[in-house]
């Protein structure tokens, strides 16, 4: 038994703008509350994390 080739469609790359998205625009407004809560929870993130 042999197969048929399998013609996929072309696909172009599109470079994401990442400052434009809702989450960019959100996590700012809500970074520092999050980091208290955390803190507050008795819990810590890895320090990669807190740093970026």
């Amino acid at each position: 038994m042999s197969c048929a080739p399998i013609t996929l469609p072309k696909c172009e790359y599109k470079c994401r703008e990442p400052q434009q998205e809702v989450l960019h625009q959100v996590l700012p407004a809500h970074l520092e509350t999050f980091f208290l809560n955390i803190e507050a929870e008795g819990h810590t993130l890895p320090k990669h994390v807190e740093k970026d």
